[in-house]
């Protein structure tokens, strides 16, 4: 069990940070990884107003761990919430997300203390596009990515 910290893109409008729980359960080079995040709302400009957008997720990964390497094949599931001012009609929504992709690493024990880094990459499986005033105002990117680090406690090895 762990704590992260990523930087992510295509989480919002641009280059957030985010932070969570990760937790691995291992057999051999085999692995099952569970992680919760949440990416920090990041703002655009829209037609005089401001769009905001963060994401919350639960991460679902299978993983093969040769030596202190990972390969992962990962689901990501969640909701992105967005908000709107300095519109005629402003609405605060949370729109569900759901992506596919891999998740690689490398990691180091000492003891009960591990670090790892890792890099993932994923695709929306489904579009989030952010309407005011009946225009598009924001479309989600379909390629997110993210890096960052899990610094965490386990059982000694």
């Amino acid at each position: 069990m762990g704590a992260t910290g990523a930087g992510v893109v295509g989480a919002g409008p641009s280059l957030t940070g985010g932070f969570g729980l990760d937790a691995l359960l291992g057999w051999g080079a085999w692995g099952v990884g569970l992680d919760a995040r949440y990416d920090l709302a990041t703002a655009t400009d829209h037609r005089g107003g401001t769009i905001e957008v963060g994401r919350t997720t639960v991460g679902l990964r299978g993983c093969w761990r040769p030596g202190g390497w990972a390969a992962c094949a990962l689901l990501r599931g969640g909701a992105r919430h967005a908000g709107a001012a300095g519109f005629d009609a402003t609405e605060d929504l949370t729109l569900p997300v759901v992506a596919a992709g891999a998740r690689g690493g490398y990691g180091w024990r000492l003891g009960r203390v591990h670090l790892a880094l890792f890099a993932e990459l994923t695709a929306d499986l489904n579009a989030t596009r952010l309407r005011v005033d009946d225009t598009v105002a924001w479309t989600a990117d379909t390629v997110g990515a993210a890096a960052g680090l899990v610094l965490g406690i386990g059982a000694p090895r």
